[in-house]
């Protein structure tokens, strides 16, 4: 049990950082072109190409979760429900609470969630690739990359 706690915590909060630098380096560099439309949002599409950035994270989660079950590794299954887990806080932040595209829930009013949405304002203020900032999302915003 201490294994499986061990690897999802470590991926959950090991994922911020890949994601600011994936959003940072590869989405407002070579990936721009998948990522732009996200930038330069079109009210009539309900899907974004930029959606399909979340494929990526799905395959780590869901091979680490099947292989961590069949070779009884506990810390390889934590892994992948931690990917998941971020995925999903991911999700619900970015999609529910910040771009409104879902609406799920009412909004919940507090500091946290009001520095997020500041936060994120902040980096579509530009809808240029490499004039961005504020590349992360749940807790690497100003104060330590960017």
């Amino acid at each position: 049990m201490l294994n499986f706690l061990f690897g999802f915590f470590g991926s959950f909060l090991l994922m911020e950082p890949i994601a600011w630098f994936i959003h940072k380096y590869l989405m407002h560099g070579p990936l721009w072109f998948i990522h732009q439309d996200h930038h330069n949002i079109d009210p009539k599409n309900r899907f974004q190409l930029n959606d399909s950035f979340a494929l990526v994270f799905v395959a780590p989660s869901f091979f680490s979760i099947l292989f961590g079950g069949i070779h009884e590794l506990a810390w390889l299954s934590g892994i992948g429900y931690g990917i998941m887990f971020y995925g999903l806080v991911y999700f619900y932040i970015h999609e529910v609470i910040i771009h409104k595209r879902y609406k799920l829930f009412k909004t919940p009013k507090n500091r946290y969630i009001h520095w997020l949405v500041r936060s994120h304002r902040r980096h579509h203020a530009k809808v240029e690739k490499s004039e961005s900032t504020d590349y992360g999302m749940l807790f690497l915003n100003n104060f330590f990359l960017d």
